[in-house]
C-alpha cells in the first residue's frame, strides 16, 4: 500500500520514531553527520512512502487512520 500522506501530518511522536529509525540508518551506512542532518531535513519534508525501503510504515498508516 503506498500513501501520499506527508511525514510532518503526522504526531510528533511518530516523527520522532522515523527520525531516530532514519538517523540509525544513516550512521550505520557512514553518512557524517553533515550528510546525516541534510538527509534528515529532506526526509522529515517528504512523503512517508518515499521512505518505505528502510522504515517499515505500515504501522504510521494504521496510527494515521
Amino acid at each position: 500500500m503506498k500513501s501520499s500522506i506527508f511525514i510532518c501530518q503526522l504526531s510528533n511522536e511518530n516523527q520522532n520514531k522515523i527520525r531516530e529509525v532514519v538517523k540509525s540508518f544513516l550512521i550505520k551506512e557512514g553518512y557524517n553527520n553533515k550528510q546525516t542532518n541534510e538527509i534528515l531535513s529532506n526526509v522529515m519534508d517528504d512523503r512517508l512512502c518515499n521512505i518505505e525501503e528502510i522504515v517499515d510504515i505500515q504501522q504510521f498508516l494504521i496510527e494515521n487512520k
